[in-house]
């Protein structure tokens, strides 16, 4: 409850020179000069967000704030950040469309009118004398454009790692608090780490990648690239009869991932996003394309294994890995 009252004294606010098709970054810095007891963050977004705080990651939940009915339930999360925080420090929260802005099979045009991607938040921070502060959102926020140019659950994602980002001011916004309620299921995480299976040459040509594996989540890559070099990957859960990549059962879900490089080494992995695929096809990749290069990242709610079965069957096993494979594809908050 502590925490409800807390983040119900926030704003939500927007970028107010944002258009409602951007995928924001709200930013605020902010010095310390006390010893400090205990921070916390309490946050959630329109959208599913991630949160930065001096350059490293808040947390381990992907897709927060998960998937609810917004307009009834609408779930914020409490982060613990008091070994985190130092005498100078900036926070940094990015809002993409997940759940709350697209348009999936047999869902309204209502969910595409939605307008632009708020953000409501506090900082408490405990200090040893006794003292208290709040940073909570309001104007004093500031928003920009970020580096996600394009985000769509559905058909994938465009991110420009050499964007220059340039921030400006929030407004505050005028929507509803009494949704607002605690994380109620588990969270979204990443799991296993599946190295590449192999490294196949279609009969039409096509550089793809098998994981060897079925699952939901995205891949991590590497790559060493000049200044606009472009990776652009396809997902696909299948291979066509005769070998070549095939994505006819997407329907007309893209499920692609563009990365526009920086210089220099990099490694990206499209967290505000997932794909379910066993393989993935390179459709641009600047140098040489290894294996190595790529790790693909499984990702569903954080829910505890309590069966197991072992028999002299080997089949019988198979059928029951598969289960369990087939359960942690579709228990991605809400299971399908």
């Amino acid at each position: 409850m502590a925490g409800e009252l807390m983040i119900k004294q926030a704003e939500w606010i927007r970028g107010a020179a944002l258009s409602d098709d951007a995928c924001p970054k709200y930013r605020r810095c902010f010095g310390i000069n006390k010893i400090i007891k205990k921070a916390e963050l309490y946050v959630t977004a329109q959208g599913v967000y991630s949160a930065v705080l001096n350059g490293t990651r808040i947390g381990n939940y992907v897709l927060a704030p998960g998937w609810t009915a917004y307009e009834k339930r609408h779930q914020y999360q409490e982060y613990d950040i008091t070994d985190m925080l130092t005498e100078e420090n900036c926070i940094e929260v990015t809002v993409a469309n997940g759940w709350y802005r697209f348009k999936g099979p047999g869902l309204s045009d209502k969910m595409m009118r939605r307008k632009g991607l708020a953000l409501i938040a506090v900082i408490h921070i405990a200090y040893k004398d006794g003292s208290e502060e709040y940073i909570k959102t309001d104007q004093g926020w500031e928003a920009c454009a970020s580096e996600l140019v394009y985000s769509d659950l559905y058909n994938g994602l465009v991110y420009d790692a050499a964007k220059e980002t340039e921030y400006s001011e929030t407004v505050v916004c005028d929507l509803p608090k009494d949704n607002l309620i605690p994380q109620e299921g588990e969270i979204i995480c990443e799991h296993e780490r599946i190295k590449p299976a192999s490294l196949i040459t279609t009969p039409k040509g096509e550089t793809v990648i098998d994981f060897g594996q079925n699952i939901t989540g995205y891949v991590e890559f590497r790559v060493k690239a000049a200044i606009g070099d472009r990776v652009r990957l396809s997902h696909a859960e299948i291979l066509s009869p005769d070998g070549n990549f095939y994505t006819e059962n997407y329907r007309s879900a893209k499920a692609r991932v563009e990365y526009i490089c920086r210089d220099g080494e990099q490694t990206f992995k499209p967290e505000h996003n997932f794909f379910g695929f066993r393989y993935i096809r390179i459709d641009e990749f600047p140098g040489t394309v290894r294996e190595d290069n790529f790790t693909a990242i499984v990702v569903h709610s954080d829910i505890k294994r309590t069966g197991y079965l072992s028999c002299g069957v080997p089949m019988l096993n198979k059928l029951f890995e598969n289960i369990i494979w087939g359960q942690k594809g579709n228990f991605l908050d809400v299971p399908t």
